[in-house]
């Protein structure tokens, strides 16, 4: 079995962590930094902002004090989540090649003479 170069060990993990949303924010031949932005909830979105919303301007018509209410408390909400997504620090992941080794699973396997070989060996 060939070990892995540390760019293609990187690359590897680099993959996995870019399909799931990460953002890389710094890259050199033996480590890289990466970061998972914060996202405001799109359920949360819609119940606590859109929901009251769409009901106080409907209710509205039949009773302005109670649209008055609901829009109040949707408006409320979207300054809430607002306020969040400001304050929210994206994680931060910051590895080695060296560490990736320590993590990468050990392969034992058998070599054509018959001797045990370890991958992380």
């Amino acid at each position: 079995m060939q070990e892995l170069t540390d760019r293609q060990l990187m690359d590897r993990e680099l993959t996995g962590y870019t399909t799931a949303g990460w953002l890389i924010v710094s890259q050199s031949e033996s480590s890289f930094q990466i970061a998972q932005p914060h996202v405001v909830s799109s359920v949360a979105m819609t119940l606590l902002v859109l929901v009251p919303f769409g009901l106080g301007v409907f209710l509205s018509l039949f009773s302005v004090a109670i649209g008055t209410v609901l829009l109040g408390l949707a408006l409320f909400f979207a300054i809430l989540l607002v306020l969040d997504h400001l304050c929210a620090r994206p994680k931060l992941l910051y590895m080695t090649a060296d560490q990736l080794r320590t993590l990468t699973p050990a392969f034992i396997e058998i070599n054509a003479s018959g001797v045990i070989v370890c991958s992380a060996c």
